[in-house]
C-alpha cells in the first residue's frame, strides 16, 4: 500500500500524486479517473523522467506462485459457481507469460454468509483482481481466494458499463467516475484506509475526497461493535 508519492511503490488501483508541471503520458503506466485525479495501472515505483511522470515495473521474470502467495488476476468469464481469470502478475508486479490461470469459487470470495454470495454482485469480466493462491489445481491452473480477514483482498480495478473507471465506494460498492452510477464488486479496502490499534480510521483521499463520500470509518475501541457495513475486513 502506498500514498502514491514519487519514489514509492505502487500497485493497480493504487492513488498516484502528480505534482504540478509534470507531464503525464500513455507511457506513464496511469489510469485517469478525471479531475486531475489518476491510479496505477501496474505495479512499480513512482519516477519522474524528463519532466514525465512513469512507475517503473520490476525487470525480474515472474515466478510461479505458491500456496499463500498474493497475486493479480483478470476475471475473463463468470459463472454461477466461480469466477474464472488469468493470473497477470505477484505482489511484485512481475508479469505472467506463461499462461497460469485460477479461479475464485463462489464459496472463496468471503468467509461470512456464504450462501448469500452471489458471483455477480462480487466480480464481472474485465476486473483485475487481488486475491490469495488457496491451494494447486493442475500444473497451469490455481484455486484463489479473496475471502479471510485481509480487507485488501478483491477487486483493485474495474470498469462500468458505460466504460468508464470505477472508484471504490464501499465494501461492496463502487462508483463510476463519470456518470456517478453505482456498481456492486467484492471491494479491496482501499489504500487511503488504514488499521490503527484501536479500530478503523479514514485518511484522506488524493484530490480532496474521504468523509464526504463514504470512505470515512469511525474509530472505536471495540472493533465487534462497528456495523458490518463499514468493516471491510469482515467482507
Amino acid at each position: 500500500m502506498s500514498n502514491g508519492e514519487i519514489g514509492s511503490f505502487v500497485s493497480f488501483g493504487d492513488f498516484v500524486w502528480v505534482p504540478e508541471g509534470v507531464e503525464v503520458t500513455a507511457a506513464s503506466g496511469l489510469k485517469s479517473l478525471g479531475d486531475g485525479q489518476y491510479t496505477s495501472a501496474k505495479v512499480g515505483t513512482v519516477k519522474v523522467e524528463d519532466n514525465k511522470l512513469v512507475i517503473e515495473g520490476p525487470t525480474a521474470p515472474f515466478v510461479p506462485p505458491s500456496v499463500g502467495d498474493i497475486v493479480y488476476a483478470r476475471v475473463a468469464r463468470i459463472t454461477r459457481l466461480k469466477a474464472e481469470c488469468v493470473i497477470v502478475g505477484d505482489h511484485a508486479g512481475r508479469v505472467n507469460s506463461c499462461g497460469f490461470r485460477g479461479h475464485i469459487r463462489v464459496q472463496d470470495v468471503r468467509y461470512y454468509d456464504i450462501d448469500a454470495v452471489a458471483i455477480e454482485d462480487c466480480f464481472r469480466p474485465g476486473d483485475l483482481v487481488r486475491c490469495k493462491v488457496l491451494s494447486m489445481g493442475d500444473s497451469r491452473s490455481y484455486l484463489l481466494t479473496t475471502s479471510g480477514t485481509d480487507a485488501s483482498l478483491g477487486v483493485v480495478m474495474a470498469t462500468s458499463v458505460n466504460g468508464h473507471p470505477l472508484v471504490p465506494i464501499s465494501w461492496r460498492l463502487m462508483k463510476c467516475s463519470v456518470t456517478g452510477e453505482l456498481e456492486k464488486r467484492k471491494v479491496a479496502r482501499p489504500v487511503w484506509l488504514k488499521d490503527e490499534e484501536n479500530g478503523l480510521i479514514s485518511s484522506t483521499r488524493p484530490g480532496g475526497l474521504g468523509r464526504d463520500n463514504g470512505y470515512y470509518v469511525e474509530r472505536r475501541n471495540d472493533k465487534a461493535s462497528l456495523d458490518k457495513k463499514t468493516l471491510w475486513y469482515l467482507y
